[in-house]
């Protein structure tokens, strides 16, 4: 997919491959104003080292470790489902960590109502916490990457919305761990675990709950509770992001590539494909190669 034009200093060097979404033109009368987000894959030497930061900056780990380290904070490491919160006055250290691959999203905003849209969400810049992995933060951050596909009018307002809605989940996730003291469900960890490891190979959500010896029902009831989205979005979620690697660094075709992460056909695939991506998985390739 070819970069739109970002701000000055925006795209690091140590870059794989990326989707972005960057307005063509403010907002009138708002007073959050989107300057830009994306999703990328990195190099495993990936390091950002940033004194300050003039926009107001949400994070959000998609694959692979990475050590963080926010102002006076100590140093974390974060994997799939960490968030990170900063901006201006936050000194920011970003290292990617071990073999990868390693992606994440980002989404840095602007304007008189960034402090609104924090307080709104329960957080703070300087803020690191753990959030459900392939859960509604994801989901929101490909709509708003999606947006590069409309018009300048018709996604101007949309991604601000949008950006607020990635806030507000966000904080949404962070309470919701907090309220479960950070410990894990045993069962879920099982199921997700599994559905993580052969998810090319299941037929149904079915057959995993039957392979984790729990009926289908609570199979997903689990994944309502611990992600915020159903078990058939995150096995979806899970074969699209492969997908989209296989045709970022492979040459098999897409067909190929279908069966490979598990779906059917390539009928079903490129439809799911152009659904979360707004593109065909032909279109997504050739985009990358330019």
């Amino acid at each position: 997919m070819k970069t739109p034009q970002a701000p000055a200093g925006f795209l690091e060097a140590k870059i794989r491959t990326g989707r972005y979404y960057f307005p063509g033109a403010k907002t009138r009368g708002c007073g959050l104003r989107v300057v830009g987000a994306g999703f990328e894959e990195c190099h495993s030497d990936f390091r950002i080292d940033r004194s300050s930061f003039r926009y107001l900056a949400l994070e959000l780990i998609d694959a692979g470790e990475w050590d963080v380290k926010l102002g006076s904070s100590r140093l974390q490491r974060l994997g799939p489902g960490g968030i990170l919160v900063y901006g201006p006055g936050t000194r920011c250290s970003v290292a990617a960590t071990g073999s990868g691959p390693h992606g994440k999203y980002f989404l840095d905003v602007a304007g008189v109502e960034c402090g609104d849209v924090l307080r709104d969400a329960g957080l703070r810049a300087g803020s690191v916490f753990r959030s459900t992995p392939q859960g509604g933060v994801a989901a929101l951050f490909e709509e708003l990457i999606g947006c590069s596909n409309l018009t300048a009018r018709q996604s101007g307002a949309l991604a601000v919305v949008l950006s607020r809605a990635i806030f507000l989940r966000a904080g949404a996730e962070r309470s919701r761990m907090e309220r479960g003291g950070g410990r894990s469900n045993p069962s879920f960890d099982r199921c997700r675990t599994f559905l993580e490891s052969r998810y090319t190979e299941l037929e149904s959500i079915a057959e995993a709950a039957r392979a984790c010896h729990v009926s289908p029902e609570y199979f997903s009831r689990l994944f309502r509770k611990h992600t915020g989205t159903t078990a058939e979005r995150y096995l979806k979620k899970l074969r699209l992001n492969q997908a989209m690697r296989l045709l970022q660094q492979s040459g098999f075709s897409v067909k190929e590539i279908a069966l490979r992460v598990g779906f059917k056909d390539q009928f079903h695939f490129s439809k799911a494909f152009k659904a979360a991506h707004g593109l065909s998985p032909s279109a997504f390739r050739g985009g990358v190669a330019s």
